[in-house]
């Protein structure tokens, strides 16, 4: 479990960043991502956030995150996570979102390969 979590630090380091060559390591091949403005490939999303970095429109440098809940789920050579991660980011993302992540094990490398976000609603 701890390379996986590892990995999955890197990649949401990596988004946060604007690192694209990190987050072509970090994703499988046919990545995807889900969210309510639809559904995104990989090459969209990478090429959607070098864009936004060269642009100088991307995340401001600082922003971070933190798992709030998070349950992890190894089921051989692929896990689930999923939970809220808060996000500190100047008012550009919803303070918390519910994600939920597929990572499958290549080799020795834990590789994204979905991952599903919304605005979390807070309990009461």
């Amino acid at each position: 479990m701890e390379q996986l979590l590892a990995a999955r630090n890197r990649w949401i380091r990596a988004y946060f960043d604007g690192d694209v060559v990190t987050l072509d390591t970090l994703e499988a091949p046919d990545f995807s991502s889900t969210c309510r403005l639809g559904s995104q490939a990989k090459k969209d999303q990478i090429a959607g956030i070098g864009s936004a970095v060269r642009e100088g429109c991307w995340l401001p440098d600082g922003c971070t995150s933190q798992d709030t809940e998070r349950h992890v789920h190894i089921l051989g050579d692929v896990a689930v996570v999923h939970g809220i991660i808060h996000t500190v980011a100047q008012g550009q993302l919803p303070p918390s979102v519910a994600s939920t992540e597929v990572w499958q094990r290549v080799g020795s490398q834990w590789l994204a390969l979905r991952m599903h976000f919304s605005n979390a609603r807070l309990r009461r």
